[in-house]
């Protein structure tokens, strides 16, 4: 008595849907470990923005690079290329946008 290749296919079929075992492949996302402090970290992250800006960068740097820059260019130009020049109005400019910013820190702490 030979069995073809489609009955054997059959019954080893019947037999994964015999033994096939729903709870242990369903997801369920509500039971898994850490989902409950996922949603309590973004609450917390909204309450916690007040609308205050947290600069990275002082002002006192982003104004002394930009002062340098605009020295350097005025300098530059005014010695009509003279590198010497550039380079200590570059120095210069630095200088006086450290001052700027400094200031401005100063008065955004108060």
């Amino acid at each position: 008595m030979g069995f073809t290749i489609k009955q054997i296919n059959q019954y080893f079929f019947r037999l994964q849907l015999l033994s096939y075992n729903k709870s242990k492949i369903m997801a369920r996302p509500h039971h898994r470990k850490g989902h409950k402090e996922h949603l309590k970290q973004f609450q917390n992250r909204v309450a916690g923005n007040t609308g205050e800006s947290k600069a990275k960068a002082k002002a006192s740097s982003v104004f002394a690079v930009g002062g340098g820059v605009v020295g350097m260019a005025i300098f530059y130009f005014a010695t009509q290329g003279d590198f010497v020049w550039a380079l200590g109005g570059a120095i210069v400019g630095a200088a006086v946008g450290y001052l700027i910013g400094k200031n401005i820190d100063r008065a955004a702490k108060k």
